[in-house]
């Protein structure tokens, strides 16, 4: 398999790493449970790349004018 898949469209390797049995089956099916892929493995993946609970989504920027 190659490139991202499911409904969090997540790598082969992110999968694995942070795939998650959301609800209680047995197996990590990503495409076609949401409890897997959405409320746990995403999450799960947000939290392994550093995002925190009440952290900002978005941050001020000044882009410089032309010239």
């Amino acid at each position: 398999m190659a490139g991202e898949s499911a409904m969090v469209q997540m790598l082969p390797g992110d999968i694995l790493e942070n795939g998650v049995d959301g609800d209680g089956d047995g197996h990590v099916r990503l495409k076609t449970s949401a409890p897997d892929a959405l409320a746990l493995s995403g999450a799960k993946m947000l939290r392994h790349f550093g995002w925190r609970a009440g952290a900002r989504g978005c941050q001020e920027v000044a882009v410089p004018r032309q010239i």
